[in-house]
């Protein structure tokens, strides 16, 4: 099996913002994949990002999540609005440090419901709060539609700071 990775989109936010978009997404690939390197103005540990598909907000998004932050859990939620996707760095977190964030969608143009995986990682040296949140999230877009566009934005309102970086790839898998 051989893998191509195309770069579609690039955001590199110069000024605090809300929500990007990713649009217009080609239907020519057999994956997504969004690499992510965020922080959020708002001041807690590990606030999330939430993820929309062709902007819809019916309650058709769960999740599962495992996570360690010196110990280790879990937990599910289903029919929501939006995917609560991956926890990004906050701003009671270590100062001038991003999280890493992959969410890989698999068949994303194809006509069942979609899969989502995360893996994000968030390193936190503060005297106040653990030291690093390791997460992975399988998730489910419950809609037939083909992804076509994609907002992110952070899931209590709050701004995505300057250079946080969010790079859409379109996956083409062959010889499967």
């Amino acid at each position: 099996m051989s893998i191509f990775l195309q770069p579609l989109q690039t955001v590199t936010l110069s000024s605090s913002t809300n929500s990007i978009n990713f649009t217009n997404i080609p239907q020519t690939f057999t994956d997504l994949k969004i690499e992510i390197s965020a922080r959020s103005d708002r001041a807690i540990n590990s606030p999330s990002l939430g993820i929309k598909f062709n902007n819809d907000s019916a309650s058709n998004y769960s999740k599962t999540v495992i996570y360690g932050n010196g110990g280790a859990g879990s937990y599910n939620s289903s029919n929501n609005n939006e995917f609560d996707g991956p926890s990004i760095t906050g701003s009671s977190d270590t100062a001038n440090t991003f999280s890493n964030s992959v969410v890989y969608i698999a068949n994303y143009a194809n006509s069942n419901y979609k899969s989502i995986i995360t893996d994000s990682v968030i390193e936190n040296n503060s005297s106040t709060s653990g030291t690093y949140l390791l997460e992975m999230m399988a998730g489910l877009w419950r809609n037939t539609a083909a992804i076509s566009s994609i907002n992110i934005f952070e899931n209590n309102g709050n701004n995505l700071i300057s250079g946080t970086k969010f790079s859409l790839y379109g996956v083409l898998r062959s010889g499967i």
